[in-house]
């Protein structure tokens, strides 16, 4: 009984300790956390103002890297190129010594500081390109995406992250980031998910939202955005996507999701996928034709589904990203060729496309490949390995075969395959589904982890279409494939190419067009004509930049023709023969009197049986 009035002392004593435990608990917290702040002074500058605080390990330095590639582009990126007015300080304030170790990392000196002092980098970037990969700071918005310009500490990737960003009053955030709770402030679980997460600060942004299966989606659009009567059908046809695709997974992976559009008054094209969002530069008039129309809701599909096939279902190669080197894969083909035939085919399955559409564009994609002269040369899985010295029009364009395009008409015969030897009922769909069940959560996708799925779902080996047509150069078995769904590869005339034709590309310029490509069987190249050539003049008629070909059109194949180039200082004519087929190209078509079964494969496949429900 004497002890019970010390029990009141035990209690604020236990008190005070929890208080002091929690004090050090939320410190310990804050330290843990890496923060960022992202500010301006002079947007007409281009420079952002960058600063980065954390607690480095034990040891004399601390390194802090920039990224040197993107996911979504594999290459080398080098944006340290645009870091200026490196500095580093303590806590305190006192400035700490550094040097450049690498291309792009910072070696900062930390010997001396104490335990858990924190080191702060400040520095510049020069952010003026805008597309889809890039950061752009100007007098109207601020863009940016994280991996090109937010450094990250040795070893600390995993810590997260708080982001402060100090917009002028009145602008406003489109991010996939979460909110932090107070004013500009952005947080993420990692660095990971910071580089993943393209952001556009704007006073003119605007924004279509609506929620599907309880998941809310937002449409930003920074630009031009006049859409006219399309304005309430936007939100609803690209709802209807994201349908179709959730439907192949069972559900979203994501919490919410956000399309970022930029708007531009001149023709452009780019779109980056992330985890929980995308980012694009397309043309102020996506909206005014059907054209038009449907290359918007195409690119959209393309970066959706992305959101699965290479974002979580990811080859082990690039599983974790690792920033600071190259990481190689055979399958560039699948996560970005077959999420092109997903696009079509998803936008397909909408009803926001016909069949005869979805065939006419598929047909082109072939037209494509078949006039690559890289096609023979160069297998698609080694031009997904190599997309780091060869990619994304770098290197002999005929030592090239695009794995982008290639890869979507592997993935159109392989559905196809899968569909005829079940019977019709299982699919590539089935494939994504076991790719989905089988490595999400990390494990990442083994280089033979395709072709293992697919033969799973179709039920038997798939060797030699994998030898022979992604690791191999043999031409595409189209119409062996297509046979059993009434279509068929047909070359058919083209009125709006000649039939002369000299067999090469070109690139419009000032001075006329410069040639890019010569097909090996040209007969150009054996008349001395080279890439980087400016072709001035045919027969002594002047080439225009665009449309030079129509110079051809009373030439017959086998004549002769007096072309004049430009080579760097030197003008000269050089005599070329011409080839011909050059007004034939590859189509799809049905075939006129299909059979019972070939009408009901390509009706589960493309046709109405394809357009499922909506949900």
């Amino acid at each position: 009984m004497r002890d019970r009035p010390a029990l009141p002392l035990l209690r604020a004593a236990l008190v005070a300790i929890l208080v002091v435990a929690s004090a050090r608990a939320r410190a310990q917290e804050s330290q843990a956390v890496n923060e960022y702040t992202l500010g301006w002074t002079d947007p007409h500058a281009h420079l952002y103002d960058v600063t980065l605080a954390f607690q480095p390990s034990a040891g004399d330095s601390a390194d802090v890297h920039l990224p040197i590639w993107r996911p979504g582009r594999y290459v080398r990126q080098n944006y340290a190129a645009n870091v200026q007015e490196f500095s580093a300080r303590s806590a305190g304030g006192e400035a700490l010594g550094f040097r450049k170790s690498g291309i792009s990392t910072w070696r900062i000196s930390t010997a001396g500081l104490r335990g858990g002092e924190r080191v702060s980098v400040r520095y510049r970037y020069y952010a003026n390109t805008l597309d889809a990969g890039a950061s752009l700071l100007s007098p109207e918005e601020a863009y940016f995406n994280p991996v090109n310009l937010l450094m990250f500490p040795e070893g600390q990737i995993a810590r997260p992250v708080r982001l402060t960003i100090a917009p002028p009053k009145g602008w406003r955030t489109a991010t996939a980031l979460a909110r932090g709770g107070r004013g500009n402030v952005l947080t993420a679980p990692d660095y990971h998910t910071l580089a993943d997460s393209p952001t556009i600060v704007s006073p003119s942004l605007q924004a279509l939202e609506f929620t599907v299966d309880e998941v809310p989606y937002t449409i930003w659009l920074q630009g031009r955005f006049e859409p006219g009567e399309r304005r309430e059908s936007i939100a609803r046809d690209v709802e209807r996507i994201i349908r179709r695709q959730t439907a192949i997974f069972g559900g979203a992976p994501f919490d919410e999701y956000a399309f970022l559009f930029h708007l531009v008054p001149y023709p452009f094209g780019h779109a980056v996928e992330h985890a929980s969002s995308a980012s694009f530069v397309i043309q102020d008039n996506a909206f005014e034709s059907e054209t038009a129309y449907g290359g918007f809701l195409d690119i959209v599909a393309h970066e959706l589904f992305h959101a699965w096939n290479v974002k979580r279902i990811r080859p082990a190669a690039l599983w974790p990203y690792d920033y600071m080197r190259e990481q190689l894969t055979t399958l560039h083909w699948f996560t970005e060729g077959v999420t092109s035939y997903y696009a079509g085919l998803t936008v397909r399955r909408a009803g926001l496309t016909t069949p005869e559409t979805f065939l006419r564009e598929m047909g082109g994609v072939i037209d494509g490949l078949q006039r690559t002269p890289g096609r023979r040369i160069v297998p698609v899985s080694l031009s997904s390995w190599d997309s780091w010295l060869t990619g994304y029009g770098q290197g002999n364009p005929n030592l090239r075969v695009d794995f982008y395009g290639k890869g979507q008409v592997l993935g159109f015969l392989l559905d196809a395959m899968i569909r005829e030897r079940t019977d019709g009922a299982r699919s590539l769909d089935d494939v994504f589904a076991t790719l989905w069940e089988t490595y999400l959560g990390g494990r990442g996708v083994p280089e033979d982890g395709v072709q293992a799925a697919a033969e799973r779902v179709a039920g038997g080996s798939l060797q030699e279409f994998f030898t022979r047509y992604v690791s191999g150069t043999e031409e595409l078995p189209y119409d062996e494939v297509l046979r059993p769904f009434g279509v068929r590869v047909s070359r058919v005339p083209d009125p709006a190419r000649p039939e002369a034709t000299l067999r090469i590309q070109t690139r419009p310029e000032a001075e006329g067009p410069v040639v890019v490509a010569i097909d090996p069987e040209s007969p150009a190249l054996a008349g001395g004509l080279d890439t980087g050539d400016a072709l001035l003049a045919v027969d002594g008629r002047a080439a225009p930049a665009s449309g030079w070909e129509g110079l051809l059109a009373d030439v017959q194949p086998g004549d002769t023709v007096r072309l004049t180039v430009r080579r760097r200082d030197r003008i000269f004519d050089l005599d070329s023969k011409v080839a011909g087929e050059g007004n034939v190209r590859w189509a799809l078509e049905r075939v006129e009197e299909p059979d019972a079964r070939q009408e009901r494969l390509f009706d589960a496949w493309l046709g109405e049986g394809a357009e499922t429900p909506e949900g």
